[in-house]
């Protein structure tokens, strides 16, 4: 069964996100486990893929697989922690 998250974040730009996930399934990617992650912009981002400018396009993530899926998890807490260690205003 697939769940779905999707919000809008509003500051000087705005970008809306959504995520589309089985959630875990153990296994590779045959046995279903799927997500796909959504970035777009809404308005005013520098949105940016292989130094390209996405302008109109989203940036799309999508992984299959328990260990991938796992790993994700891992990885965005990994970038949340060390950006908010380095949010100082300069």
């Amino acid at each position: 069964m697939n769940v779905k998250f999707e919000k809008e974040y509003v500051l000087a730009n705005n970008i809306a996100v959504s995520v589309e996930t089985t959630g875990y399934i153990e296994g590779d990617a045959g046995h279903g486990c799927y997500t796909k992650i959504v970035i777009a912009d809404r308005g005013s981002t520098a949105l940016f893929y292989n130094g390209v400018e996405l302008s109109s396009k989203p940036l799309e993530i999508e992984i299959r697989g328990g260990c991938e899926y796992n790993m994700l998890i891992d990885i965005f807490k990994d970038i949340a922690i060390f950006m908010e260690k380095n949010n100082e205003k300069r």
